[in-house]
């Protein structure tokens, strides 16, 4: 199967290629080094559709198809990941909402994230491991805590013998290592 682009799909790339080097690329590194949220760069994408791409026309959006939206998704991120990252979750919330929504909740959200309103969604697998997970690093960070709590106590009492005995001191008991005060100093 041979796939072409067609004149629509080439002028939305060059539309969306205009918008993200003029708007998005002078502010790219500043998104990415201070973690902020494009605000300003999400209403102007709003603005000219690009939110909505994926949502029907009777519902304030574009109407498009999941070509345009991967296209529009591309040339956004070739200037700034984070921003195209912040489109592409949107674009999963309106499919899920195009999708699997009732007609009641369609005519609610999907005219607000046309408009530029944020959706997000959260991810999970019935009797999922999360929870077992959550209990077993819970207990890695508590020993974890601890051991450098015994570290912090040693060089105040060793003080610059401190690497020394870092490389030699284990934590012992329920925590691993030793059974005993076993430590071992050179």
């Amino acid at each position: 199967m041979e796939f072409k682009l067609t004149p629509d799909h080439e002028a939305i790339i060059a539309d969306v290629r205009a918008f993200a080097k003029k708007e998005i690329a002078p502010f790219a590194a500043e998104i990415d080094a201070e973690s902020k949220f494009p605000a300003e760069i999400i209403k102007k994408m709003a603005e000219l559709g690009y939110m909505g791409i994926n949502i029907p026309e009777e519902y304030g959006g574009a109407g498009l198809d999941d070509v345009y939206k991967v296209l529009v998704v591309r040339e956004i991120a070739k200037c700034c990941a984070s921003t195209a990252e912040i489109l592409a979750v949107q674009s999963l919330v309106n499919d899920i909402l195009v999708t699997k929504g009732t007609k009641e909740q369609k005519e609610k959200y999907l005219p607000m994230v046309a408009e530029g309103r944020i959706g997000a969604f959260a991810l999970t697998e019935a009797g999922s491991r999360f929870r077992r997970q959550r209990r077993e690093n819970k207990g890695r960070i508590r020993r974890r805590q601890l051991y450098n709590q015994r570290l912090k106590m040693l060089h105040k009492q060793y003080g610059s013998r401190r690497r020394r005995l870092c490389n030699t001191y284990r934590p012992y008991g329920p925590f691993g290592g030793s059974k005993g005060n076993e430590r071992h100093y050179s």
